[in-house]
């Protein structure tokens, strides 16, 4: 097996660019996930690897040998589609087969490797039959078993998921996974749901506009978000991002947002005070405040009961705010009650460059021990104005 590596990768299509300088490390025998919304050049980095498009600048490695310049047929990669790609006039044993036959394996070996490959991914019953007869989930299971057989050094997969409905891609999502893990090939895989990327990656790259946004493991990339495109596309729903400004008089400070703020016993360094912020908060992370003057003050518009959670959308001065808490909450479309978050939960992005300062805890100095609770308790919620907020309701929230 090995590594692929790309080093200053740029693509262009006549006078657009759709690739700029991209540098990433794929370890050997790691599953990494390139994600990101259409259009964000995750494909055209798989289909430049295989060699199906030329870079325009840039060098790609597979392993020690620069490929730049090889025909995909000697790169020793395989790649798996969305659209499965199976010729419907073979069978599925011959479908698995062609690659065995195009490199001219002895007829003895490919029917031995076949069923080798078919009992791993469970199709020996389906051996004699047409795709067509075949549902969504197998015939990705007979494109997968084409890719393996050949041993490559390298799996590309471009959104192998996405026909299939959510109970398939749950189940493709594990035998993938347990595929990969057995045999140790380094994969690079394509998707848009953040799903499939945070629970399949080893590691994630994140991907905007044909430039990597940040690369990270799925812990790092959702609680350490290198800035507001990557914290607001991870995440469901995402992260609150909301314009902000730090009030210092040298001795305390105060983070102040549309409808409330956040309070900091402490001094902040004189460069984050009265800078321009975008605040962020995962839903997950807010709780119902329990002590007057910290915290936003927000209005109910919507409920959304989804089973094991509930979604809360609020209004703040304008501005919009999700919560997500465990359970079925005793709250209804206009009830209005002060929430906050803990200070490490609380994100502080540039306005200007978008890029993560830290949390409010860092730049206030403070230590985990510090920390407020996360842990909301609607007995001690503080009501405001005509709240008709039942407080005999208790929720605690589980981060």
């Amino acid at each position: 097996m090995s590594s692929v590596r790309l080093q200053g990768v740029t693509k262009h299509y006549g006078t657009q660019q759709v690739l700029a300088d991209v540098r990433l490390d794929v370890q050997d025998g790691e599953f990494m996930v390139l994600v990101g919304p259409s259009g964000s050049g995750k494909s055209t980095i798989l289909r430049c690897i295989a060699g199906l498009e030329d870079v325009t600048q840039g060098d790609i490695f597979i392993g020690s040998t620069r490929v730049n310049d090889l025909p995909p047929h000697k790169r020793d990669v395989a790649m798996v589609f969305q659209s499965y790609a199976l010729y419907p006039n073979l069978s599925v044993f011959e479908n698995i087969a062609f690659p065995l036959r195009a490199a001219r394996v002895p007829k003895q070996d490919v029917a031995r490797r076949v069923r080798e490959v078919a009992a791993r991914l469970g199709l020996e019953p389906l051996l004699a039959r047409k795709p067509r007869a075949l549902s969504g989930g197998q015939r990705q299971r007979v494109a997968i078993a084409r890719a393996i057989i050949r041993n490559p050094q390298v799996f590309l997969m471009d959104e192998p998921l996405s026909n299939l409905d959510a109970k398939l891609r749950g189940q493709m999502r594990a035998e993938i996974l347990r595929l990969q893990r057995q045999l140790g090939v380094t994969t690079v895989f394509v998707t848009h749901d953040q799903v499939e990327a945070m629970t399949m990656g080893d590691r994630i790259t994140v991907m905007d506009d044909g430039r990597i946004q940040q690369v990270g493991t799925p812990h790092e990339v959702y609680h350490r978000p290198a800035n507001t495109f990557v914290a607001g596309f991870l995440g469901a729903p995402a992260m609150n991002l909301i314009p902000g400004r730090m009030e210092a008089d040298g001795r305390s400070a105060r983070l102040a947002v549309s409808g409330g703020g956040f309070s900091v016993p402490h001094p902040v360094p004189d460069d984050l005070a009265g800078r321009p912020l975008i605040v962020g908060i995962r839903p997950e992370d807010i709780r119902i405040a329990t002590e007057n003057g910290d915290g936003v003050d927000g209005t109910v518009d919507l409920v959304e009961y989804l089973g094991s959670e509930t979604v809360i959308t609020l209004s703040a001065a304008g501005e919009e705010w999700r919560v997500k808490w465990s359970g079925h909450p005793r709250v209804s479309p206009g009830d209005r009650f002060r929430f906050t978050a803990a200070h490490a939960r609380i994100y502080l992005f540039d306005a200007a460059s978008t890029a993560l300062l830290g949390t409010l805890a860092e730049w206030a100095g403070e230590t985990a021990d510090q920390e407020p609770s996360r842990d909301g308790d609607f007995q001690q919620a503080v009501p405001f104005g005509n709240s008709v907020w039942d407080k005999r309701a208790s929720i605690r929230i589980h981060g």
